[in-house]
């Protein structure tokens, strides 16, 4: 059975590809090694007037949490376990930051020292990071979770009956209870088609179609 086939069984939320962890990881390293750097520069928690690392300014409140979010990335992304879900959650809350930090910025609230490059960097992160969520994914598995596989494979059991009375039918070589199991099955499609042709019908209300035509004959009538 190909993924085509199995695609509405299969969930939407998927992991990065490999070679978009691999970004995500070096990326979460770099802002690792920048919170590291911001730590050794011995800057204040809360200051706004914060040390410079790669152009980039920081205190340590920025680069403490520098540190933790960088980790996260590093292991989520090496362990397999990062969602795209969460790269899109991330991608937002730099986005986010970095128009907070713009609003704060000349603020006595300017509690992690931005200033615009670190601004410029939010923004730029955010929008990478989105992308990757969007374009990452790992193609849908064709595996399928062992419940739908035994949804699947019961269901075939359950045809398998009437595909071989139909084939016995085709070489003549039908018994009696395949023609009854064909017969009870072509009725059972003829129903079904007939209730959607007048549920079509129904749809079209002060159109007369083709089956207004056929239950009028039926019924000894004229076409209208």
């Amino acid at each position: 059975m190909t993924s085509s086939g199995v695609d509405r069984y299969l969930g939407s939320e998927r992991p990065l590809r490999r070679n978009y962890r691999v970004v995500v990881a070096l990326f979460g390293a770099a802002l690792a090694v920048f919170g590291f750097l911001g730590i050794g520069k011995g800057a204040p928690l809360f200051t706004s007037d914060g040390a410079t690392v790669w152009g980039l300014s920081t205190n340590g409140a920025l680069a403490c949490l520098s540190v933790v979010v960088g980790g996260l990335l590093v292991i989520s992304a090496i362990a397999a376990i990062m969602p795209t879900g969460t790269v899109y959650l991330l991608g937002g809350l730099f986005l986010l930051s970095g128009l907070l930090n713009l609003i704060l910025m000349n603020t006595q609230w300017n509690v992690f020292a931005f200033r615009m490059p670190n601004v410029l960097f939010s923004f730029a992160a955010g929008l990478a990071l989105l992308f990757v969520g969007t374009y990452g994914r790992e193609p849908k598995s064709e595996e399928l979770d062992s419940a739908t596989e035994d949804r699947i494979q019961h269901r075939i059991e359950e045809l398998e009956p009437l595909a071989e009375a139909e084939h016995a039918m085709a070489e003549g070589e039908a018994s009696p209870e395949q023609e009854r199991m064909v017969l009870r099955d072509a009725e059972e499609r003829a129903r079904h088609e007939r209730a959607e042709a007048y549920r079509r019908d129904a749809e079209l209300p002060g159109q007369r179609s083709g089956v207004d035509q056929r239950r009028d004959m039926d019924k000894g009538g004229h076409p209208v």
